[in-house]
């Protein structure tokens, strides 16, 4: 590291970056390639490859300008295992999880850093944009995209997290004292492993929103994939919300008076059926 980039990290806390993969490593390049092009200089790229290490050559072909950490597992153990133990060898005061076949914004880790620190918060969370792509459309980079939106552009509300999952998990960095003393993933979730963590972790502290676009995540686009990855996340979040209902959540009667005045307001528009299905999981915390 050069004299500059010394002068760059002084005093600035580490992020570790912690990036799941599975034998892509033409898709895995272009998210390591996001981190390595950060406004922030300090930073460490952790990869865990699941049950192979063919791409353990183009991690350290692009890592060469930043601190890294490359495993892989000796057989497929899951996507919560391995993030799990990508967790336990993260460096960082924080950490930040990426899809291998997803891409930070240069400003992201800056952003979400400066103001973890400016507002003494534990979570800070911006906005992400998602791009649909078409069936194959990642053989190449750019990928074919055919449908952009924002679908999460969403103010920190507890009780509405703790009925769905807003926060797509690269457009969050959380400090590591959370990871030690409430854990990383269950292990026995297969998706949305990361709802359920940022449930258990709202149940103690706050998280901070940044109104801004600093990341891309992508999805299947109307297509056989997609259809399975419905069923799949409706499974997991079933499962989840039956967890959940053992959890403590605390939380005052101003911030209940807050939450449920934003619900109302918002989910009162979809319709009276709609609103009162939210509800009734909302519902599922109330003697706890």
């Amino acid at each position: 590291m050069s004299e500059v980039e010394d002068s760059k990290t002084l005093g600035s806390p580490l992020v570790s970056v912690i990036i799941r993969t599975c034998g892509r490593p033409h898709i895995l390049k272009n998210a390591i390639e996001s981190v390595v092009n950060q406004d922030y200089a300090n930073i460490e790229i952790v990869v865990v490859e699941d049950g192979s290490s063919t791409s353990e050559h183009v991690v350290r072909e692009c890592c060469k300008k930043v601190s890294f950490q490359y495993y892989h597992t000796a057989e497929k153990v899951g996507r919560t295992v391995v993030g799990n133990l990508g967790l336990q060898r993260a460096k960082g005061e924080y950490f930040n999880f990426l899809d291998d076949d997803d891409i930070l914004f240069h400003q992201h880790i800056d952003v979400l850093v400066s103001e973890a620190v400016k507002h003494n918060k534990l979570v800070v969370y911006a906005i992400a944009e998602e791009h649909q792509i078409k069936e194959g459309g990642k053989t190449s980079y750019p990928y074919k995209v055919k449908r952009k939106l924002v679908k999460f552009a969403q103010q920190y509300n507890k009780l509405l997290l703790c009925y769905k999952n807003y926060l797509p998990i690269q457009s969050v960095i959380f400090h590591r004292s959370l990871f030690e003393q409430y854990g990383g993933f269950d292990e026995s979730l297969d998706y949305m492993e990361d709802w359920d963590m940022w449930v258990r972790y709202s149940s103690v502290c706050d998280f901070f929103f940044v109104p801004q676009i600093t990341s891309i995540y992508y999805t299947p686009y109307k297509n056989r994939k997609k259809q399975e990855r419905d069923i799949l996340m409706k499974e997991a979040r079933r499962k989840i919300i039956l967890k959940h209902s053992n959890y403590d959540v605390h939380i005052n009667a101003e911030q209940i008076n807050n939450d449920m005045e934003y619900i109302l307001n918002v989910y009162t528009k979809t319709g009276l059926f709609f609103y009162m299905k939210k509800i009734r999981d909302l519902l599922l915390y109330k003697d706890t």
